[in-house]
């Protein structure tokens, strides 16, 4: 008996490999897209809320800036009140060179009053500069400038319901 080695194949079912489908693909990548969404989310709200914290800090501080200047203002106005009014202080010298500096630093006062001291000064040199001719009886002939030494008031309206103007110098 010789030995016979006969080899029976079985057919042997194979399962094919399991291949993941399109929907659970498309699964898989609404996952990853939406995590990646949740945490720019949270990235945008945390940003938003340093922020607004970031803008609330500043606007209280310019709240606390403008508290500030209108005490200072009001003190300011009652300071200015207080010296108009003291009728000690109206007629000496040294308070009406200190109100004056005061004064001239307010942007309208100062250009009311070096808009007067322009006027008067330029009719003044104008008179100055006119030929003397006519006096001398040189005609024709233009004689040099006269010197011209006069004073001249500066007045300021008040602001008071009497029509009233004050000389400051």
């Amino acid at each position: 008996m010789p030995n016979s080695i006969a080899v029976i194949e079985t057919p042997v079912a194979q399962v094919p490999a399991p291949t993941q489908s399109s929907g659970s693909q498309s699964a898989q990548l609404w996952m990853a897209v939406s995590g990646v969404l949740l945490v720019a989310l949270a990235g945008l709200a945390i940003f938003t809320k340093l922020t607004i914290k970031k803008l609330e800090k500043a606007r209280r501080f310019e709240e606390f800036k403008n508290r500030e200047l209108k005490k200072k203002l009001q003190l300011s106005l009652q300071t200015i009140t207080k010296m108009e009014r003291n009728p000690d202080l109206i007629h000496s010298r040294e308070f009406n060179l200190d109100y004056l500096r005061l004064r001239m630093e307010d942007k309208q006062f100062h250009f009311s009053i070096m808009n007067q001291i322009k006027v008067k000064v330029k009719a003044q040199i104008s008179v100055a500069l006119r030929p003397g001719q006519a006096s001398e009886g040189l005609v024709g002939v233009a004689s040099t400038g006269r010197q011209v030494d006069e004073i001249f008031d500066i007045n300021y309206d008040l602001h008071e319901m009497t029509d009233k103007k004050g000389v400051l110098f």
